[in-house]
């Protein structure tokens, strides 16, 4: 399995269900007080991810990270973190992009790290199945 990156699009309650489920996401509401009444709130959110909101759609999208079988990847996928060995013999650290936008008529190989072992997904101009 190897980690990737994708977008989603949640509405606002799929969101707040999707932030709570995340145990690295701090959550803190605010209440003022005026008069002796709560009369607004306001929730303070720590995240890592980049997220925007889409008033028209009401709906927010970000990346999330998401574990997927070798099988499945593409040059289009986001991947996490991979290597790219060139024909000058250099190796490359690549994050959160797809093979695509960083391979040229230099690349070699491409190689993704799985625990203690490196994994060959790229050769020849294309993904190895």
């Amino acid at each position: 399995m190897v980690k990737i990156k994708k977008k989603v699009t949640l509405k606002p309650k799929e969101f707040i269900k999707y932030l709570l489920d995340l145990e690295e996401t701090e959550f803190t509401l605010y209440i003022e007080t005026e008069g002796g009444y709560n009369n607004l709130l306001k929730p303070k959110l720590k995240t890592e991810n980049y997220i925007t909101y889409n008033e028209k759609e009401e709906a927010f999208t970000l990346e999330v990270e998401e574990e997927v079988a070798l099988e499945e990847i593409t040059e289009d996928t986001v991947i996490k973190c991979f290597y790219e060995h060139t024909k000058l013999n250099n190796y490359l650290k690549h994050k959160n992009v797809p093979i695509s936008k960083v391979k040229s008529d230099l690349s070699e190989e491409f190689w993704i790290r799985e625990g203690n072992t490196m994994t060959l997904i790229w050769k020849d101009g294309e993904i190895i199945d």
